[in-house]
């Protein structure tokens, strides 16, 4: 009994002290729980297609202890080419999951992938999978289609144009045609649409319209494959409707005789309503003229400049909206006093009248700035009153601002004015008008206007003194 025992004793000492040798060895202790293998990679089925990405997912198991890092690559090969980023699967021994994008991806097409995973024993190539990202749409491309829509806010001088426009697949520009007629004449800037098959909805402002008038508008677009013209809308501003003209009657043509001077006709603010009944007046009297034309107006009425050409009249520079170029608030910088005159130009050029070389200045303010503009743009100012020009009145309004000059004080002005200058005495006289909305009473005036100078052999001329004209 004494011997089991003590042999008993002897074994649990032995374990107990086989147990303190391994606590006191770090080494020992180590090699027991650190892993020994690379890491084992398991690749998942890849998520989210789209025609250009894809997200691919994997596993990692790591051996004990050991840091490991994991990774995809992919490309349309099985040397795939592109790499994600590296992500930190820990030091555990449990499979952890890891995902990533694969970006920048061709539509419809087939992709190879693996997971890649390393720790200080090795590297770990997992199995070559594959995927399909999503096939682009087939987009069947074709010339614009467009649709008419109702234009809003009309005011007196103007309305919001818009319209609809499904670009079919390509790059499509679109802008608004308008004006009186069916000719419309109008044309509002290009609107850039991005290729797609998704109807887009476009708005521009016509502006420098007359009030009370119909107006025609329509939607124009274009892209590589054609121009589709939409169907055309009308809108009506608000306000009076615009007058009806009348010629008056008689009238003697002017002299030619001139051995007392001569006088110019300028013409300014149009072209207008009246401007046609203008243009027949003036053709009856044996009449040219200078018309100082506005650029809006002429976007309300570009065949009616074309007339003032086609008549043999000269078309001059008047800003393209008439607001003061030294007056305003705040003061206009010289970029926008260059675009009043270049706005303006371009819309006569385009029209197919020569580029002015003169121009007036709206309400006749200047300055020493503003005229070293127009000259570097080529033109040359013309006065707006005294300097041999006699200011018709044809513009005074009462205190509402409706026209209050007659026919008759009209004339009695132009007769007057001439009177101050020697009624020519050999000098060109600058006679200046405006096509506006008193243009009635000025074509009444005409006629009486042209027998005065008869009486006193003054003829009418299209060249300007140049004691009339400023740099």
């Amino acid at each position: 009994m004494k011997h089991t025992n003590t042999l008993r004793a002897s074994v649990l000492a032995a374990v107990a002290a086989g147990a303190m040798a391994l606590a006191m060895s770090p080494a020992l202790a180590a090699t027991a729980v650190t892993g020994t293998t690379a890491p084992v990679v398991e690749a998942w089925a890849p998520t989210w297609p789209t025609t250009t990405t894809e997200l691919l997912n994997g596993g990692v198991t790591g051996s004990g202890g050991l840091d490991t890092t994991a990774w995809f690559q992919y490309g349309t090969t099985t040397a795939y080419g592109s790499t994600t980023a590296n992500q930190d699967a820990g030091t555990g021994t449990a499979q952890v999951g890891i995902s990533d994008d694969a970006i920048n991806l061709l539509p419809g097409t087939t992709y190879h992938f693996r997971m890649d995973a390393k720790n200080s024993v090795g590297t770990t190539n997992g199995k070559d999978g594959t995927f399909k990202t999503t096939a682009a749409p087939v987009v069947t491309t074709s010339k614009p289609a467009v649709e008419a829509w109702a234009a809003s806010w009309p005011s007196d001088n103007g309305a919001l144009l818009n319209g609809g426009v499904t670009p079919n697949g390509l790059a499509t520009t679109a802008h608004f045609q308008y004006g009186p007629t069916t000719a419309y004449g109008s044309v509002t800037a290009d609107q850039s649409i991005p290729a797609g098959t998704a109807q887009v909805g476009i708005s521009d402002n016509a502006v420098g319209l007359q009030s009370g008038t119909v107006y025609h508008f329509r939607t124009v677009a274009v892209n590589s494959k054609g121009t589709t013209n939409g169907a055309d809308g009308t809108f009506t501003t608000t306000g009076t409707t615009p007058p009806v003209y009348t010629l008056p009657a008689g009238g003697t043509k002017i002299g030619t005789n001139g051995t007392n001077g001569w006088v110019v006709f300028t013409f300014d603010d149009g072209p207008y309503t009246g401007t046609p009944y203008l243009l027949k007046e003036l053709a009856a009297l044996g009449l040219h003229a200078y018309f100082f034309d506005v650029g809006q107006q002429i976007q309300a009425f570009p065949s009616y400049m074309q007339a003032e050409v086609a008549a043999g009249d000269v078309i001059g520079n008047h800003t393209y909206d008439h607001q003061s170029l030294t007056e305003a608030t705040p003061p206009l910088t010289s970029a926008q006093i260059t675009a009043e005159f270049t706005q303006d130009n371009q819309i006569i050029t385009s029209l197919g009248a020569p580029a002015p070389t003169l121009w007036r200045a709206p309400y006749g303010e200047t300055s020493p700035a503003v005229n070293a503009i127009a000259d570097g743009l080529g033109m040359t100012g013309v006065y707006s009153s005294g300097n041999g020009v006699v200011d018709s009145g044809d513009w005074v309004t009462d205190a509402n601002g409706n026209p209050d000059a007659s026919a008759a004080t009209i004339t009695a002005n132009v007769e007057s004015g001439m009177a101050l200058y020697g009624n020519g005495t050999k000098l060109g006289i600058d006679l200046e008008f405006h096509d506006g909305n008193n243009i009635q009473q000025t074509i009444n005036a005409l006629p009486a206007i042209v027998k005065y100078l008869n009486a006193h052999d003054i003829t009418a001329s299209m060249t300007l003194p140049s004691f009339t004209k400023y740099n």
